[in-house]
């Protein structure tokens, strides 16, 4: 049986032991308990009937519950032996075969998502970009997602590559360009983002590049990230959520890297982030919102008088 199976197996019994069911039970035996206490001239015959019933209701229930508990830990067993060999194959991905990839195969591996299912990324993000904090898009690839961060001053573009950078540049004039600080990502060396002093960042976004990046990586990005941060800055990024089997099927299929939700969130928590939400969609946009505790802050006292206006199809001609 695939990984794939096996999660979508345990994500059917989970998602059916919310407890809705018991307070659906719950309210069925207590409106036939009324209604056979309602007569006081026959209740009393039928009452004590009812009641007996009621308890041996409950504790098959708690039996049922018991075991069903049972069945998930094994199954999340099952999991946990396989998990190292899918960590494994995605981390060779990386290594071995990813940096084969042309800048165009990469710059064309985009994610189809309909705008109603964007709205609440692009929200969250256009809420935390603001002038007073310098902000950093990682990847921006061809989407125009970075004119949600057009706000933000300095603005950092970054990728593995300087042509990845190109399309995002190619967005703007060349006046606004000379003010975007462009800088290629070195993921084999200790410190990627020597660049960024320390304590700087208002908010740093990252979508479609964790994806195609095993945990180890990840939590490499994290950490540094952590430190480049402000407090109170937030990291917002997409990833692949292996905690369903939608994601984990893109892992088998070697086309994003094997990153279950809920053990990124731990690594998260464990470097000293505060997780704020995760959401899901039905296309399969996965994304996390982290924050480095504290109060943001800043010691600007202005705003630019200016506006950002992104070229038309005419200017790009």
């Amino acid at each position: 049986m695939k990984l794939s199976d096996l999660i979508h197996y345990r994500n059917n019994l989970v998602r059916n032991t919310n407890g809705e069911y018991r307070w659906a039970l719950d309210n069925y035996i207590d409106l036939q308990l009324r209604n056979v206490r309602h007569d006081i001239s026959v209740r009393n015959e039928f009452e004590r009937l009812v009641e007996q019933s009621c308890s041996q209701v409950h504790t098959s229930l708690r039996q049922f519950e018991s075991t069903l508990e049972t069945v998930i830990q094994g199954v999340n067993d099952l999991i946990a032996r396989v998990e190292p060999d899918y960590f494994a194959r995605s981390y060779n991905w990386y290594t071995q075969e990813s940096s084969f990839e042309t800048v165009e195969y990469i710059l064309n591996r985009r994610l189809s998502v309909p705008d109603i299912e964007l709205d609440a990324l692009k929200h969250c993000v256009k809420n935390l970009s603001d002038w007073r904090y310098p902000a950093m898009c990682i990847r921006p690839g061809r989407e125009n997602h970075i004119r949600w961060l057009v706000p933000c001053h300095p603005l950092y573009i970054v990728d593995t590559d300087h042509d990845l950078l190109r399309p995002a540049l190619d967005q703007f004039n060349p006046r606004y360009q000379r003010h975007l600080r462009t800088y290629t990502l070195r993921e084999q060396q200790n410190s990627m983002f020597d660049f960024v002093p320390n304590g700087q960042l208002g908010l740093v976004y990252a979508y479609y590049f964790f994806n195609f990046r095993p945990f180890e990586v990840i939590k490499q990005y994290l950490s540094e990230l952590y430190h480049k941060l402000r407090p109170g800055g937030s990291l917002v990024f997409t990833f692949n959520n292996c905690d369903l089997s939608y994601g984990v099927k893109l892992s088998e299929s070697s086309f994003c890297c094997y990153t279950p939700g809920g053990m990124l969130e731990n690594l998260a928590e464990s470097l000293g982030y505060r997780h704020i939400k995760s959401e899901d969609t039905p296309t399969g946009l996965f994304w996390m919102h982290l924050t480095k505790p504290g109060e943001i802050t800043t010691l600007r006292g202005g705003q630019t008088l200016a506006k950002i206006v992104p070229k038309t199809l005419e200017q790009s001609k």
